[in-house]
């Protein structure tokens, strides 16, 4: 039995890109073998929203580097977990603060 591509296609503004914008990117790449991704042009931005604050280049270049940013993030999370920390020889700084409410 082959195994079937999928294949996901999505596009956007990305003026500025928002943190929401790349969650749904990273879900996106998640869900499919590959991502495709359109990035509207100065044009359409110009006739739909009436401007923009970055260029279509400004924009596809952002996009373009997000797929560092998610092997980047593939990586770490399959990185060893950090090695427990020794015993403090003295106590100084082991003190916890606690606040209460008297209301």
């Amino acid at each position: 039995m082959h195994h079937k591509e999928r294949i996901i296609v999505t596009c956007g503004e990305f003026d500025p890109l928002s943190y929401d914008e790349l969650l749904i990117l990273q879900k996106c790449h998640l869900k499919g073998d590959w991502l495709i991704v359109g990035v509207h042009s100065d044009w359409w931005m110009m006739y739909a929203r009436g401007g923009f604050m970055q260029s279509y280049e400004t924009r596809r270049e952002i996009i373009k580097n997000i797929n560092q940013h998610i092997y980047y993030k593939k990586t770490v999370s399959t990185l060893p977990m950090p090695m427990e920390r020794a015993q403090l020889p003295t106590q100084k700084g082991t003190k916890i603060l606690e606040i209460k409410s008297y209301i």
